[in-house]
């Protein structure tokens, strides 16, 4: 059954994957290719890509016309797909693992949350430029905000991980929620420790689809350090600064999320990132890299540990803090972690 959209495009003789030329009311002109809508999108209203990788909405009631440029795409099962792709033979083999967030989310527009609604062929699809990058294969691990994550969680990753990596891959990208990003990172930096590839996570402050989206360039930067990286081992790979150029490389087991909505929220914990993908076309290594004794590429030392505790505490410390609070988590629990002020300063009471 034909959509709202669908029935719209066809009086202008055009349907999805048509590369056109929009004329507004007010006299402008875009041009773009015409997109599929996910649900959450308005009914009277197309997609429409923008030659600088943008997507735009636009309702019904400012379009005076639509003209159809020239074919070049094509649409299967209301999935965007670039027809000819070409696909270099050197390319390196990675495997995409989804594990959920805001990567692979939308704007729900009738709300104004974000509801995951993206698997990950369709955001290779939204960002076609990947298949230029890496020879690459998707699975859908799990689709849970990173909130919603537990130990069990990780272990099914690792253990995920571990499969791929032993099937034989140039390199693994993860995506993944934000918010808890830091911990899944240093989770597999254990578990899989000496693996021989590297394990690239990557996830968006900003939904695909919303203007100033980092998915892109995040998503792009993360594909070419997997197949390019000369380390092996677990790290983060997320925007850094403001301009669009430019990806920071954290270590898996030192970096976090400083910010709820800047792009470059991520920063390394008393340590500088460790490399910068510039372009999605280089890598930029840190002088200090040979000060760390990390592992080349190919070099296998892995031991496989996919198994972690629930039962560790962390606590964040706050003035007037009771003592009594440690009583509750005496008897079962094997660790407690003390998130202290400053230095790591509490009170001596």
């Amino acid at each position: 059954m034909n959509t709202f959209a669908e029935l719209f495009l066809k009086k202008f003789g055009v349907k999805y994957g048509d590369y056109v030329s929009v004329y507004l009311n007010d006299g402008s002109k875009l041009n773009g290719v015409l997109m599929p809508k996910h649900i959450f999108s308005h009914a009277e209203t197309i997609i429409l890509k923008l030659d600088n990788g943008y997507n735009l909405g636009i309702h019904f009631s400012k379009i005076n016309r639509i003209e159809k440029i020239e074919y070049q795409y094509e649409v299967t099962n209301n999935i965007f797909r670039v027809r000819h792709q070409s696909r270099r033979s050197n390319l390196p083999k990675i495997k995409i693992l989804a594990v959920g967030g805001t990567i692979l989310s939308k704007v729900d527009y009738r709300t104004g949350g974000v509801k995951s609604a993206v698997d990950p062929d369709e955001l290779i699809d939204i960002i076609p430029e990947v298949l230029d990058i890496a020879d690459i294969e998707t699975e859908i691990i799990m689709s849970k905000y990173s909130e919603h994550l537990t130990h069990d969680d990780w272990k099914i990753i690792s253990e995920k991980v571990y499969k791929v990596y032993r099937e034989g891959v140039d390199g693994v990208v993860i995506l993944h929620g934000t918010d808890t990003l830091g911990y899944t990172s240093a989770a597999l930096s254990f578990s899989l420790k000496g693996i021989g590839i590297p394990i690239i996570l990557v996830g968006s402050q900003r939904s695909s689809d919303r203007p100033s989206s980092d998915a892109a360039v995040n998503l792009l930067s993360a594909l070419y350090l997997a197949g390019n990286f000369k380390y092996s081992g677990v790290y983060v790979a997320m925007h850094d600064g403001s301009s669009d150029d430019l990806v920071a490389v954290h270590l898996g087991t030192r970096v976090r999320k400083n910010h709820t909505s800047m792009r470059s929220a991520f920063q390394s914990i008393d340590i500088p990132p460790i490399a910068f993908v510039r372009n999605y076309t280089e890598i930029l290594y840190q002088e200090f890299l040979g000060e760390l004794n990390m592992r080349l590429r190919g070099e296998e030392a892995i031991e496989f540990k996919p198994v972690f505790s629930k039962n560790v505490a962390l606590i964040k410390f706050y003035p007037g803090m009771s003592p009594e609070i440690f009583k509750f988590f005496m008897n079962d629990y094997k660790a407690i972690i003390i998130e202290g002020t400053g230095l790591g300063h509490v009170s001596d009471k």
